[in-house]
């Protein structure tokens, strides 16, 4: 079970990845950009009541993407970090899950006695209320994690997008 948690993270980490090397090299935002626009164009094109006055808006803006290119690349953002963020809250209710499971003499018995200062007492003693609460701040923590990671890139990729074409 813990290689298959593990298998987990790191698909999760690859996902982050493809976002990050978005960001760094151009020809992966090339790379990425087609294949955005091939899965979300026609979803994107057609939706909205607006498009002549969004149009008209991105070009008084000087807008260096068109709005396709912007929200298929947001909407795959989205679904990546997404995807991410359930992967590694999955990893850690599992890992939470073990941690709890253990007995604090096991864990004592694993790692060197200067250590040992390390492990909490108690842990037998959590009720489902602990439980509970530890889980929705995990899922919290991982969430927010992700959302700001989302921010992050889609910032990052507006200024590469920016960046790239001023330079060239």
């Amino acid at each position: 079970m813990a290689r298959a948690v593990n298998v987990l993270l790191l698909v999760g980490l690859g996902l982050l990845f493809v976002l990050v090397a978005t960001v760094v090299i151009a020809r992966a935002n090339r790379i990425y950009t087609r294949v955005c626009l091939e899965l979300f164009r026609d979803s994107v094109e057609q939706s909205g009541r607006k498009r002549e006055e969004r149009k008209r808006l991105l070009q008084s803006i000087h807008a260096t993407s068109t709005y396709p290119v912007y929200a298929s690349k947001t909407i795959a953002y989205a679904g990546i970090v997404a995807i991410a963020g359930s992967l590694f809250g999955a990893a850690a209710v599992y890992y939470a899950f073990t941690a709890l499971t253990t007995t604090r003499a096991a864990i004592l018995a694993a790692i060197p006695p200067e250590l040992h200062f390390v492990v909490p007492s108690g842990l037998e003693t959590l009720g489902t209320g602990e439980l509970f609460v530890g889980f929705v701040v995990i899922t919290s923590a991982v969430g927010a994690g992700a959302g700001a990671a989302l921010r992050l890139a889609g910032a990052a990729a507006v200024a590469g997008d920016d960046l790239g074409r001023a330079g060239g």
